[in-house]
């Protein structure tokens, strides 16, 4: 059985506290549905390489998780090992146009001789 009807069509009030909304409930459920989640990109882990004879610049390479072909950056501004880190790490365009984040995870120093 339906409950009885008030003028606008709606259920009658009844005076029980379960029935009323939750004031504090309402507010929490508008925040909620208002925030976006943050965009989440694939992970890449990257090789960086250090300069030697024959090239000044830092290299990093990477296996895409796209499309699973190695891709190769290059990093003209580092000095050195943590600039070069610091300045990979983070969201990029991989070469194929998707969305990647990288990360570091092994660092080829070569012989601190034989650099340009």
């Amino acid at each position: 059985m339906h409950p009885p009807a008030n003028e606008n069509g709606g259920p009658r009030a009844t005076g029980n506290r379960r029935n009323e909304p939750n004031a504090h409930q309402t507010q929490v459920r508008a925040a909620t549905v208002q925030t976006e989640l943050p965009v989440r990109h694939p992970v890449a882990h990257v090789s960086l390489y250090a300069p030697h004879a024959g090239r000044r610049t830092w290299w990093f390479a990477y296996r895409c998780p796209h499309c699973s072909y190695g891709h190769r950056g290059e990093l003209r501004q580092a000095t050195d090992e943590e600039t070069a880190e610091k300045a990979v790490i983070g969201v990029r365009r991989s070469r194929c146009g998707k969305r990647l984040w990288l990360v570091v995870a092994r660092v080829y120093r070569g012989n601190e001789g034989m650099a340009a």
